[in-house]
């Protein structure tokens, strides 16, 4: 993983380890590296990879189970919920970048269009 040196380390692991969880990278219930693996994995300080964990714990992507480890939640209801949020994020920030680049809806219809989307 490459990082933005404009952004906050730990925060760009959260949403590449929240991309992970929505994929399907990590199924639902599944195990999580521990933080020194990932921490060597991703060349970060281990602290660095508390701070990103914590926050996914926080959303509810992930629970500790003491003494066991990490887990993806079992959630699906969430995780669906997620990736729904995640996918209005995405689409919003693409129609915003298309729009400061001059584009009207209906130029973007055709472009979408032209790669075999219908809308």
């Amino acid at each position: 993983m490459e990082f933005d040196n404009q952004r906050p380390i730990w925060l760009q692991i959260v949403e590449h380890i929240r991309q992970g969880i929505i994929a399907g990278t990590w199924g639902e219930g599944e195990k999580l590296p521990s933080v020194r693996e990932w921490a060597l994995e991703l060349q970060v300080n281990p602290n660095t990879m508390v701070k990103a964990l914590a926050q996914l714990e926080r959303e509810g992507l992930i629970s500790t189970r003491r003494g066991a480890g990490k887990y993806v939640a079992a959630d699906s209801r969430l995780l669906t919920e997620r990736a729904r949020d995640e996918a209005r994020e995405v689409t919003d920030r693409y129609l915003s970048q298309m729009k400061q680049l001059g584009y009207t809806k209906e130029d973007i219809a055709a472009l979408l269009r032209k790669k075999g989307i219908s809308i």
